[in-house]
C-alpha cells in the first residue's frame, strides 16, 4: 500500500523535549503503536477501546502527507519530527520510505521519536538526522499489558546507542520519582551508554504536574550526570 496511517500534521511550533528543545519544527503523527502507556498523551493514536482509530488515523497517501506539510507555512523549519504512536511500525512500508526520501530531497532533516522496541533498518536509517529513544521504565506509566521484555529490548537499545556515539540519536527517560531516575541509570550503565547523552524528563501532562515531578527528578538526575529537559511546548501552552 501506498498509504500510511496518519493522524495529524502540524507546526510550526517548538521542540519540546531533548537536545533539540526550542527549536522550531513540525510535526508529521503517525498512528498505531506496540505499547499502551497508561498517561500516553496520544491514546488516539492506539486506544481502540476509547478511539475509532480508522478516523483518528485514516489511511492517508505520502503525495497527500506531503502537501499538507509543505501547507503548513511559507517558510517551514528545517527539522521534521515523525512521532506517533510509534513510528517504526511502519518502517518497512514503501509509503514509509517514500516519505522519508521525498522530506530528505527537500532539504529538510528528518527526526524520528521513538520507544526504542523497533531496531531502525539500514534503508531507514540512512535517511533520518535524529532518533530521540525514550525507553519506559516509568512505573507511574507502564501498563500491565506491555511486561518488561516488550518495552526493553537490550539488543535493539544497543543499535540506538552505536547512533549516539555518531551523534544522531540521544536517549529520553521520562520519570516521575528518583526511583525512576535510578533505574533509567542502571539501564544506561548496562548499555554502557554516557550518562551525558541521556536527557530526564519529568512525566506530566500540564506544567503544574511537571513542576511537580521536576522537582522529584531533577536532583538525582544531576547526581548522575544526566541532561535535564521539561516539556517545553507544555511549559509555553503551545502544540
Amino acid at each position: 500500500m501506498d498509504t500510511l496511517p496518519l493522524n495529524d500534521v502540524f507546526g510550526p511550533t517548538i521542540q519540546g523535549e531533548g537536545p533539540y528543545m526550542g527549536r522550531a519544527v513540525n510535526f508529521i503523527r503517525l498512528g498505531l503503536c506496540n505499547l499502551h502507556c497508561t498517561q500516553c498523551d496520544t491514546k488516539q493514536t492506539w486506544d481502540k477501546d476509547n478511539y475509532d482509530l480508522k478516523k483518528e488515523n485514516p489511511e492517508t497517501s505520502v503525495d497527500d502527507i506531503f502537501e499538507r506539510f509543505q501547507g503548513l507555512s511559507s517558510s517551514n523549519p528545517r527539522i521534521v519530527v515523525i512521532s506517533g504512536g510509534e513510528p517504526l511500525m511502519h518502517q518497512d512500508k514503501p509509503a514509509f520510505r517514500e516519505l522519508l526520501r521525498k522530506l530528505v530531497l527537500h532539504n529538510y532533516d528528518v527526526h524520528i521519536e521513538t520507544n526504542g522496541t523497533r531496531k531502525p533498518r539500514e534503508s531507514i536509517s540512512a535517511l533520518v538526522r535524529h532518533f530521540s529513544v525514550s525507553p519506559k521504565i516509568t512505573s507511574a506509566l507502564i501498563s500491565p499489558q506491555d511486561e518488561l521484555k516488550k518495552r526493553i529490548k537490550i539488543d535493539v537499545l544497543a543499535t540506538f546507542v552505536d547512533l549516539v556515539r555518531l551523534e544522531r540519536a540521544c536517549f529520553k527517560v521520562v520519570c516521575a520519582t528518583p526511583e525512576d531516575v535510578d533505574v533509567a541509570a542502571e539501564l544506561m550503565s548496562r548499555l554502557e551508554l554516557m550518562n551525558e547523552d541521556v536527557w530526564i524528563m519529568p512525566a506530566g501532562e500540564n506544567w503544574w504536574e511537571i513542576e511537580a515531578h521536576a522537582s522529584e527528578v531533577l536532583e538525582r538526575a544531576l547526581h548522575y550526570g544526566f541532561n535535564f529537559t521539561p516539556r517545553l511546548h507544555i511549559l509555553t501552552g503551545v502544540k
